[in-house]
């Protein structure tokens, strides 16, 4: 069972990691609309791709913050069924 310390160190790696994925969707989504904006009537291939890209990028941060709730409320359990573990 990890200690308190792991814990909290656990937390902020799933917070650097959040992070890290957010700034790249924020990257594509420039990109996205810089060549949007730039011209209406022809969409290429690349950005299609890049649309898909972002919406990958957002599933995978939903399943990693899903993931780590999951993982908080069984060790909060655990610490609750035995409060004596650290």
């Amino acid at each position: 069972m990890p200690t308190k310390g792991q814990t909290k160190f656990d937390q902020l790696e799933i917070v650097e990691f959040a992070r890290k994925y957010l700034l790249e969707i924020i990257t594509i989504q420039n990109e996205q609309f810089r060549r949007l904006l730039g011209n209406e009537y022809d969409i290429p291939v690349d950005l299609v791709e890049a649309f898909e890209d972002a919406a990958n990028t957002y599933m995978d941060l939903s399943t990693i913050v899903e993931l780590s709730a999951v993982i908080r409320e069984r060790h909060q359990k655990c610490m609750n069924i035995n409060p004596q573990a650290d």
